[in-house]
């Protein structure tokens, strides 16, 4: 069994999830089980999730926001408020958005209002087989 199978067997000890809504950290493993391998180890091994409240869906940052190093890892913030307002599936997708841009090395400090990240995160997202608002280009067309 490679490590993949091991963290994907046993989720709920191998991601660090800081909030205290179990709703959103039960649906933050769902995603982690459905990656591929090579995304679920990036998010294991170099992602901290956060809830942040209500003040937007998700966002991914490199960790160098803290500390001024490297970024090597990554601070995803979800906003609880989504349970409330939205289906599962696209819940899911919003949380493998921001996995996505991890996954693909976007600084989303340095390439604020880029489009072209969001598009390639939602191109990965479906890749990847979610379906949802967080796979679709549409709702960046107007940014």
């Amino acid at each position: 069994m490679d490590i993949a199978e091991v963290y994907r067997n046993d989720i709920w000890g191998n991601f660090v999830y800081l909030g205290d809504d179990q709703d959103l950290e039960l649906l933050i493993g769902d995603v982690l089980v459905r990656l591929p391998d090579q995304p679920l180890l990036k998010a294991i091994d170099s992602c901290v999730f956060g809830s942040v409240g209500r003040s937007n869906q998700g966002l991914t940052l490199p960790a160098n926001v803290l500390n001024g190093g490297e970024a090597e890892s990554w601070l995803i913030l979800l906003d609880d408020a989504m349970l409330a307002s939205k289906q599962t599936e696209d819940i899911q997708s919003v949380i493998a958005h921001e996995i996505a841009h991890a996954y693909l090395g976007h600084d989303r400090v340095a390439d604020a209002g880029d489009v072209s990240i969001e598009l390639d995160a939602c191109r990965q997202v479906r890749e990847w087989g979610f379906q949802g608002s967080g796979a679709d280009d549409l709702r960046h067309s107007s940014e």
